[in-house]
């Protein structure tokens, strides 16, 4: 099959944009945003669009008016809180950067190219088949004790590389820099994967086979916070499922539970780190419970709540904007930890993440942002099983900002998928792009 350069910017957007680590880049300057693979991806995307649209350019994202405006809202007023804030930092004029040519184009971007359902499935395809081999490098990484990701390193940059060993094992984490973020990238790639096993039955055994890779990367990554939102997604997905689909998912889960005690049975060291990583998310809710090698944070509930009183500290200091983009890094942010206030460097939870940099206004904005993009598909869930898992895709990323400070990248494509939906599902699309995209 002959594939056009339409084709081409269309599959390396949706296979490589979210995968590919920040650390494999061109550094033009060191007052400059890097410019990363997925930043190279996004702009070529767009270059052929626009070469291909033949004049007809809208600024229009969504045919849904108040998600539109929400979102074109929130571009606004974050640029403006940023604009504020470069007084405290020049983190802050990076981050205009990233509101303009990163979050506003993407969603710009897919809204253009994704216009009809086919397209909508091809990308889709696309994001869990990346997903599968990426969890095969992970699973890889962990196993040989070295992330194949490093190799990709491009930059001079201090880069977030963890490379944390947690119960002996050297965490999963890719190109995402943490294990946290990509265990949240399993759970919602495996959200897709569910979507696509349902919907295209002729598929299941490719789709069935991506499932169980980002499981298992999942659980190399050993994060609880993305176990225990996997496990309520899951339950859900179970509970809001047809009859035959609830068949299918019980004899999977009945298999699946008989290989894993025939696994743990047969080799020692599988069965001590099943039982160890069960009683690491016990520790989350009683901290009697307690697992040696577990390495860092082992008190990760502990102190992801003491950082809530750093919101404390921003309200007496900069309540409306904040302390600016990266204010943990910059010095800028205090907690009240063991007795005293001292200074705060690392953000784990989301709620914090946006009140410590963007103040209550910020804040303001988010809540209107996801209350757009769970309207539709929470009145359109039980006719279209599209909006259902559009639903489930945003109620687990909600419930992964208690535990990550952000997975922005996997946000804004999923957000960008869903206005696209949303338009396609309107029948008439505007300003449609090229035909032979896919």
């Amino acid at each position: 099959m002959k594939l056009s350069l339409n084709k081409i910017a269309f599959f390396l957007f949706f296979g490589l944009y979210l995968i590919l680590p920040e650390h494999f880049a061109v550094e033009l300057s060191g007052s400059l945003p890097l410019l990363t693979g997925s930043r190279v991806v996004l702009t070529f995307l767009l270059l052929v669009y626009l070469a291909s649209s033949q004049g007809r350019i809208s600024l229009r994202l969504c045919r849904d008016r108040r998600i539109s405006q929400g979102l074109y809202a929130y571009f606004l007023v974050m640029i403006f809180v940023d604009i504020i804030n470069i007084r405290y930092s020049m983190s802050s004029l990076k981050a205009i950067f990233t509101v303009v040519f990163e979050e506003w184009a993407v969603v710009w971007g897919v809204t253009r190219i994704v216009t009809t359902k086919k397209r909508f499935m091809s990308a889709v395809r696309t994001l869990v088949g990346a997903s599968g081999i990426v969890a095969v490098l992970s699973i890889i990484s962990t196993l040989i004790g070295h992330n194949l990701f490093y190799f990709l390193n491009t930059v001079q940059r201090t880069m977030l590389q963890s490379s944390y060993i947690r119960m002996g094992l050297i965490r999963a984490e890719a190109g995402f820099g943490h294990p946290v973020y990509y265990g949240m990238y399993c759970v919602l790639m495996m959200i897709l994967a569910f979507f696509l096993y349902e919907k295209e039955p002729g598929n299941r055994r490719i789709t069935l086979i991506c499932i169980v890779l980002n499981l298992l990367a999942l659980v190399l990554a050993n994060s609880r916070g993305s176990m225990v939102t996997c496990a309520i997604i899951l339950i859900l997905i179970f509970l809001t499922s047809y009859q035959k689909m609830m068949k299918n998912y019980c004899i999977w889960i009945g298999a699946g539970c008989i290989a894993l005690l025939f696994i743990c049975i047969v080799s020692g060291s599988i069965r001590s780190y099943v039982v160890d990583l069960f009683a690491s998310l016990i520790n989350v809710f009683n901290k009697n419970v307690t697992v040696s090698d577990y390495g860092g944070n082992a008190s990760g509930m502990s102190s992801r709540l003491g950082q809530l009183t750093s919101i404390i500290y921003v309200l007496r200091n900069s309540p409306v904007f904040g302390l600016g983009a990266k204010c943990h890094e910059n010095g800028l942010l205090q907690w009240f930890w063991n007795g005293q206030w001292r200074e705060l460097t690392t953000l784990d939870m989301g709620i914090v993440a946006i009140v410590v940099q963007y103040g209550l206004l910020g804040l303001i904005m988010y809540i209107n942002l996801f209350a757009q993009w769970i309207r539709i598909p929470l009145r359109r869930r039980k006719e279209d099983i599209t909006y259902r898992f559009l639903l489930l895709l945003v109620v687990a990323y909600l419930l992964g900002l208690l535990t990550i400070s952000n997975l922005h990248d996997t946000m804004w494509v999923i957000s960008a998928l869903t206005c696209s939906y949303i338009n396609i599902d309107k029948e008439k699309t505007f300003d449609v792009g090229p035909k032979e995209v896919t």
